[in-house]
């Protein structure tokens, strides 16, 4: 399956439409709808979900260097 950069290809889709192409406003919807959903599912996924997994790492790496009693003054 091709990715598509959404709003580069809706700008030319309405260029052509503009145009006189023999297809329209409806058509560039149905695609575009498809194109909505698998870029969210791709940034909840792929993005929002490596980035929580890395950030465990870090959480916890941070939580061993932290003093146990962080309002206790430092030496």
């Amino acid at each position: 399956m091709p990715l598509f950069h959404s709003i580069l290809d809706s700008l030319l889709i309405f260029g052509a439409i503009q145009a006189g192409a023999d297809f329209g406003y409806l058509e560039w919807l149905s695609w575009f709808w498809w194109t909505l959903i698998l870029n969210v599912v791709g940034g909840l996924l792929l993005v929002t979900a490596l980035r929580l997994l890395r950030t465990k790492d870090l959480v916890e790496e941070r939580r061993e260097e932290s003093p146990e009693d962080p309002d206790a003054p430092r030496r």
